[in-house]
């Protein structure tokens, strides 16, 4: 990605924060809630529980989109 005018390596227009924005509220509720939605065909949609890998990186990724927006 090369480097932009405003001086950082992302976009920031309002679409695309506001796209963070969603995707921070929706990893925060799934921590909150300690489940994540199952992509399984027969499950789909129905909760699974966090495992200790999935909560580490939903945390990394918050950080992430935190210093983003």
């Amino acid at each position: 990605m090369s480097k932009k005018a405003n001086g950082v390596n992302y976009g920031k227009t309002v679409q695309q924060q506001s796209r963070r924005r969603r995707a921070l509220d929706l990893l925060e509720s799934q921590l909150k809630r300690g489940t994540k939605p199952s992509k399984l065909k027969e499950n789909l949609g129905q909760p699974i529980p966090l495992t200790d890998k999935d909560i580490s990186k939903k945390k990394k990724e918050i950080e992430i989109l935190k210093t983003r927006l």
